[in-house]
């Protein structure tokens, strides 16, 4: 199994409740410099998971997928715009990242999806 993989499983095991999958958007914030990766409720009312106003100079969040069953969110955080992304996993009911980061993967494909598996 590939880091990636390990790594979701491993978060996944560790996390609470979960959203519908459908409801986890990303947004740009009101400037339009930064996008915002946000948890809406059933009311429609929106969350902040990650807002890449925050990621620091010249970061931004390029992509994200959730986990079938929306527990998790695994995003990635490009570089100036960079194909090279580094892939983080954030609990969407506690809004806690799992301490493991995936450096440097290159992907041309906004929203690539991995099979992930659910407890």
């Amino acid at each position: 199994m590939d880091k990636y993989g390990r790594v979701f499983d491993d978060a996944e095991a560790a996390m609470g409740e979960s959203a519908d999958p459908a409801a986890i958007r990303l947004v740009n914030d009101s400037s339009g410099t930064h996008r915002v990766l946000t948890v809406h409720d059933a009311n429609g009312k929106a969350r902040v998971l990650v807002n890449g106003a925050t990621l620091g100079t010249g970061n931004d969040i390029s992509r994200f997928t959730a986990s079938p069953d929306g527990r998790l969110v695994a995003y990635g955080i490009s570089e100036g715009g960079s194909d090279r992304v580094d892939t983080r996993i954030i609990s969407v009911e506690a809004g806690e990242e799992s301490p493991e980061v995936v450096e440097g993967m290159l992907t041309d494909e906004p929203e690539q999806r991995r099979p992930c598996r659910s407890s």
